[in-house]
């Protein structure tokens, strides 16, 4: 692949991982805002996510997989304010803070490697 072929990529890349992070924003945070305006609450939302053993185990799987992620950002600091990610993992969740951290990494690599600054894709 040709390095115009690969900035091509890597600003397509880049869109896709901010339009996820989007994704990972709006569409959980849909359903915690309709709980809560239906009478939800922070003690209530942490009953319902540990209900049933199947219920647990996502939620521990997710959060222990952001636990995993934030070392790895903090440990890596490859991106500049690592605990702004850290902060959005857990105040806004995992699905919203990976591809934007991808997104801002996969540009800062390409910057530094001066081959890549993004634009619109076509």
């Amino acid at each position: 692949m040709s390095v115009v072929g690969h900035v091509e990529w890597s600003a397509r890349v880049c869109w896709l991982l901010r339009g996820m992070a989007v994704l990972g924003l709006v569409l959980p945070w849909g359903f915690y805002v309709y709980d809560f305006s239906q009478g939800g609450s922070l003690a209530m939302f942490w009953l319902k996510a540990t209900a049933n053993p199947v219920a647990t185990a996502i939620t521990l799987d997710v959060y222990l997989a952001a636990l995993a992620f934030s070392v790895w950002v903090l440990a890596e600091r490859r991106t500049r304010h690592p605990w702004r990610v850290v902060v959005v993992c857990f105040a806004v969740g995992l699905a919203c803070a990976l591809p934007w951290y991808l997104a801002g990494r996969l540009e800062s690599q390409g910057r530094e490697e001066g081959r890549f600054a993004v634009r619109e894709p076509d």
